[in-house]
């Protein structure tokens, strides 16, 4: 957990330099990244007795995933995921920046490794990537060159989510873990005060 909690601190701080450039905008946005969270906390105090059950408290009071220093706290599984995504993302924009095939693989490769245990993320990121190239779209700058740069990391980490969609679909023991997977989440105000 600490190896790889280290590692998410370096590769975030690489990210937040795409965007900021000057030293103290980097600091206030790594720091601003790691201690983020939602606006539970003050839904808590004003109305302590609405949420007595921990369950129906905004999310991101009690699930480690919720921000970056909660998930450093309780699980390298959390950071290794988060780790992973930024790292599929920087190389991406790399990729594009450069207009090299090799970029967009080895984006493509970080984003398999992502989903081969998180599989729940590809239509986060799958839909990052199809706003960016609409995005490029609109500003004119969409080549076929650099619509494949972004098909490719989709494409590459595909197999990952049809296999779990597979074997979710045919193997009985894969259906019963599934089927005891239910993950409820609090009333509307609670999400979104999260």
């Amino acid at each position: 957990r600490l190896a790889s909690s280290i590692a998410l601190v370096l590769v975030l701080w690489r990210f937040i330099a795409y965007f900021f450039h000057t030293a103290l905008e980097r600091k206030t946005a790594l720091v601003a990244v790691l201690v983020a969270h939602g606006l539970g906390v003050y839904a808590l105090v004003l109305a302590p007795g609405a949420y007595a059950n921990p369950y129906h408290r905004p999310m991101d009071l009690w699930v480690s995933e919720s921000s970056v220093l909660y998930s450093m706290l309780h699980s390298a599984h959390f950071v290794v995921g988060t780790l992973l995504m930024l790292c599929g993302f920087l190389i991406l924009i790399r990729a594009l920046e450069q207009r090299t095939w090799r970029y967009a693989f080895f984006s493509g490769f970080f984003f398999l490794a992502l989903f081969s245990f998180h599989p729940f993320h590809a239509p986060t990121i799958w839909l990052v990537v199809c706003i960016a190239v609409i995005a490029e779209r609109f500003r004119k700058r969409l080549s076929w060159r650099r619509f494949f740069l972004f098909a490719i990391p989709i494409l590459i980490s595909a197999p990952a989510v049809f296999w779990y969609v597979y074997t979710t679909l045919t193997d009985p023991v894969i259906q019963g873990r599934a089927a005891q997977n239910i993950n409820l989440i609090p009333g509307i105000v609670p999400t979104l005060l999260s």
